[in-house]
């Protein structure tokens, strides 16, 4: 089990890294225009730019390949597969918080989840997808 604990929290610190790195350089203008700019500010269900899906595949998404690869080295295959699990449920999850009729609106974490993505669309804060413990620990929770 601590196994788990421990391939959940390094793959959740590599998101983390990956998109604050996305926040910090010249891939933010790249990360910007692909996807701060797709949607409304105040509103992040409200598409304002539709992307192609080379658009959509960026940093975040090849860093996340990435990730997985270089930790299939160090961890056991079993590990591997369940990291590909959370990336699979961040994307997805990421998806549903810009998703104005979401299934999972009725649920509680979801409604505090989307809520903290809306201020990552306004501020500099919340890189997580899935639950803020990076953005805690390291300061850019909000």
């Amino acid at each position: 089990m601590l196994e788990y604990i421990f391939a959940y929290y390094l793959f959740t610190f590599e998101q983390y890294l990956l998109h604050k790195l996305q926040h910090n350089n010249d891939y933010y203008k790249t990360h910007l225009t692909q996807h701060h700019n797709s949607y409304d500010k105040n509103d992040i269900t409200i598409v304002k730019r539709i992307n192609s899906l080379y658009e959509n595949l960026d940093l975040y998404f090849y860093g996340n390949i990435l990730c997985i690869i270089s930790n299939y080295n160090v961890l056991k295959f079993n590990l591997v597969c369940f990291q590909l699990i959370i990336g699979y449920l961040s994307y997805y999850f990421h998806n549903e918080y810009h998703n104005k009729k979401s299934i999972w609106l009725e649920y509680q974490f979801f409604k505090y989840l989307k809520r903290k993505h809306s201020l990552h669309h306004k501020y500099c804060k919340n890189y997580f997808l899935l639950e803020p413990t990076f953005d805690i620990i390291f300061g850019t929770y909000k």
